[in-house]
């Protein structure tokens, strides 16, 4: 395949050619970001599910709690965080709860609260999950980048997220 034929077919029309080209450019990147982050969270997925018996979202959870204050959120807080729709953290949370790697309680004076908390069986299979991730991640990603590449990927997707924040506010 050409390099003209691999370019992403979107409507380019510009006012300049240097818009053009911008453009363009701004479509195979985001071609190549989208298909190669949805390769790296299958592969992810697959290594952690295999050492340590959690899905990748699963993980993020415990990676959540255990960043948290007493390894504890509550629950809309953790929504929150996961960028999860309530039932679906809901489904995770009951997931997480049968095989005991976290609880559940009541917020303290807030009867409608409730609060997820890391157990001892969440913190030793989060140690685990972190270890095989931690490892695959600089396999696939930290050890290709320059400490300037790392900075330009920083930079650019903070001001995403900001952006992303605001459209959400919004």
């Amino acid at each position: 395949m050409s390099e003209k034929d691999a370019r992403p077919r979107v409507n380019i029309a510009a006012t300049s050619p240097e818009e053009a080209k911008r453009k363009v450019a701004t479509w195979r990147a985001w071609r190549v970001y989208f298909e190669t982050t949805a390769r790296a969270q299958d592969a992810m997925e697959a290594v952690l599910r295999k050492g340590a018996g959690v899905t990748l979202a699963e993980y993020n959870v415990l990676v959540l709690l255990q960043e948290a204050k007493g390894h504890r959120l509550r629950f809309k807080d953790l929504a929150a965080k996961m960028s999860f729709s309530k039932s679906r953290l809901s489904y995770q949370v009951k997931v997480l709860e049968k095989r005991g790697l976290i609880c559940r309680g009541e917020v303290e004076g807030d009867a409608r609260g409730v609060y997820v908390q890391l157990t001892e069986e969440g913190w030793r299979t989060f140690l685990q999950a972190g270890k095989l991730h931690a490892r695959q991640v600089e396999q696939l990603m930290l050890n290709e980048l320059s400490t300037e590449e790392a900075e330009v990927i920083e930079r650019v997707f903070t001001r995403l997220a900001v952006r992303l924040e605001e459209s959400a506010e919004a």
